[in-house]
């Protein structure tokens, strides 16, 4: 991590969302609400936080009236994954490593884990967000430092499997290192992944 990430008062995320993903295809106007709202409730963004969504261009109104104004809209047509791709498109791992302390890639698809694994290199933070319902790649889920499942008030999140290359590149949450916020840890018995939860109203 550079000096000057590691200095900021106020850090910032890079939001990638794969919104047709996250509706499961009901690419509706009240389904991309309710989802945007839980995800501001469990995810958080901040006033420096950037927003890229991608999606079908026949999905192009309910899905970018739904997030705020300023975010970054791509439109692409209907051809498989090609939301996905212009999603990877918009990334240059190395000017996000210079600007953003963490990205948040809203998507439980294979096809930005070699994205989420060149990110932690680079020193980001990578954070997985999944709706109720999603299915989880298992590639993209050991390839991040975390996944957060929505629930609505309620943050769920699930460490990230600690394979040897991988826990290597693993770097400090922007709260810990900036606040030293604790965060309450159960290790399962089992040799699953460790579980952890927090409630967001008591941060």
């Amino acid at each position: 991590m550079s000096d000057d990430r590691a200095s900021r008062i106020d850090p910032s995320r890079l939001h990638l969302l794969d919104i047709e993903n996250m509706v499961s295809g009901d690419v509706s106007a009240v389904r991309c609400s309710a989802w945007w709202g839980d995800y501001v409730t469990d995810v958080g963004v901040g006033e420096r936080d950037q927003i890229t969504v991608a999606a079908a261009w026949r999905h192009a109104a309910p899905a970018f009236f739904a997030v705020p104004a300023n975010a970054r809209r791509i439109g692409v047509t209907s051809a498989p994954d090609a939301a996905d791709l212009a999603l990877l498109d918009s990334v240059d791992v190395e000017r996000v490593a210079h600007q953003h302390d963490e990205v948040i890639i809203a998507s439980g698809d294979h096809i930005f884990a070699p994205l989420a694994r060149a990110l932690r290199a680079a020193g980001v933070r990578v954070v997985q967000v999944v709706a109720s319902g999603v299915g989880v790649s298992a590639e993209l889920y050991c390839s991040c430092d975390d996944l957060i499942r929505l629930r609505g008030s309620n943050r769920v999140v699930e460490a990230r499997c600690e394979h040897p290359t991988i826990a290597a590149r693993r770097v400090p949450r922007a709260s810990e290192r900036s606040s030293g916020v604790a965060v309450l840890a159960a290790r399962m018995a089992d040799s699953r992944p460790q579980l952890r939860t927090t409630d967001r109203a008591a941060q």
